[in-house]
């Protein structure tokens, strides 16, 4: 098994997020559509005078799965990009995933440019399940171990990270020695799938914690395919690859 397998296993599902009574501006709507743009999700809006404004529905085969606010979708996916995590503006504690965005998981996202920031909003999340938990095993691969000296934002959040009661592995390229600290173990490794992939993953012992994962792979430069997952089977079938392939 690959990382490569991984993502190409992934199945998918046929969701739509469905907007509700919107009233706010076309752009943002506009915005929505555009997120999603070439991706197996379709975003719809209709009139329903039973229903509140501005709602959205995330939807399988005509079942609503989870809802969320128009403005809350703008206010964390649409209207903001990924510096506001490099630069550390939101710190970990303050990450908040719209159910509707967090729900769309299980299939396969293929993204470059902005629409990167979906597979960053969901790495963040899953991080910061990590970090409320407060203990677990979180694994995170970043290309090049260089880019936690480039990106402050992301230092800081593994500093945060590391200060927890957390088992923390960081992978990639060693071309940088980024992270003293005792909590976090740096795993610099010159393999071609570390310097490809992107990967996130949590797992926990306890049976009331949330396991999650996120998995992509450079398929061309800056071009991802990845999915997410909080499928406890799935998660624990990529930690399991992960530590049998580069913790041995």
């Amino acid at each position: 098994m690959t990382f490569a397998q991984f993502v190409d296993g992934v199945e998918g599902r046929e969701l739509t997020l469905r907007v509700v009574n919107r009233t706010e501006e076309d752009p943002v709507y506009g915005m929505l559509e555009d997120r999603f743009a070439d991706q197996d999700v379709v975003v719809e809006e209709i009139d329903d005078a039973d229903a509140p404004e501005n709602e959205v529905l995330l939807c399988e085969a005509g079942e609503a799965l989870a809802v969320s606010s128009l403005t809350e979708v703008r206010d964390s996916v649409l209207t903001v990009n990924s510096d506001l995590y490099i630069t550390g503006s939101r710190p970990l504690e303050n990450v908040d995933t719209p159910d509707v965005i967090a729900g769309l998981g299980e299939t396969t996202f293929s993204v470059g440019g902005h629409q990167k920031y979906l597979l960053i909003q969901l790495s963040r999340e899953i991080e910061a399940m990590a970090l409320q938990a407060g203990e677990g095993v979180l694994h995170s691969g970043f290309q090049e171990l260089s880019r936690l000296d480039d990106e402050r934002g992301t230092l800081a959040a593994y500093e945060t990270l590391g200060d927890a009661d957390l088992d923390v592995h960081v992978y990639g390229i060693p071309d940088a020695d980024p992270l003293d600290h005792p909590g976090v173990a740096l795993h610099g490794i010159d393999a071609e799938e570390i310097r490809t992939s992107w990967f996130v993953v949590f797992t926990s012992e306890r049976e009331d914690v949330q396991e999650a994962a996120l998995v992509a792979v450079e398929r061309e430069p800056e071009l991802w395919d990845g999915f997410w997952t909080f499928e406890s089977d799935l998660v624990g079938e990529v930690e399991e690859y992960l530590e049998s392939a580069y913790l041995q």
